[in-house]
């Protein structure tokens, strides 16, 4: 019942980027666009990404924009998941010893790796509630809105990606606005 009050879709392309030297596929990059909105009420929007590689539940995210901090998940007594998401200005990642993945989006997020291989980003929230256990602390984020994020992932090696990466998040950033006039 509360599921037809709202909405939720993925949209999702596949794109290669761009051709090597030798014609060779460089990078993958799969572009998600989320319409989600409004949320009932103490519900969250995450997005999972699952892969095989071996990141024992490390992530890395972007401070400001361009400088990269490791996050090594740690275990609590109390709230272990809130406390292992970090805020991401536009760029995250997972990696193991070749391969990285990388998510670029237009707009900042909270971002955590909870399971090994796996990165999630939160993606909307509506909260109504004051827990004995938050410190006095009102979580109350009643937002009715509609949000629209766009995540790009990239996949490839180390050596490719961080070569892709502040170019395509500029691109992201900035992409064309198409108008039309009489």
């Amino acid at each position: 019942t509360g599921a037809q009050n709202y909405t939720y879709a993925v949209y999702s392309r596949i794109y290669n980027v761009p051709d090597g030297y030798d014609k060779t596929l460089l990078c993958h990059r799969i572009e998600q666009e989320y319409k989600i909105g409004p949320l009932e009420l103490n519900c969250e929007a995450v997005i999972k990404t699952s892969t095989d590689l071996l990141t024992n539940k490390t992530i890395h995210t972007d401070n400001n924009g361009y400088q990269m901090q490791k996050r090594l998940f740690k275990s609590y007594v109390n709230n272990t998941v809130a406390r292992n998401y970090y805020p991401m200005v536009r760029t995250a990642y997972i990696e193991d010893g070749a391969t990285r993945l990388i998510m670029l989006s237009d707009r900042a997020h909270g971002v955590s790796s909870q399971e090994n291989g796996q990165m999630e980003v939160m993606l909307h929230r509506r909260l109504w509630n004051n827990f004995i256990w938050d410190l006095n602390y009102n979580l109350t984020l009643n937002d009715t809105s509609v949000v629209k994020p766009v995540i790009w992932l990239m996949l490839g090696s180390k050596h490719v990606t961080t070569a892709l990466c502040q170019k395509s998040g500029l691109a992201l950033e900035h992409r064309p606005v198409v108008t039309f006039g009489q």
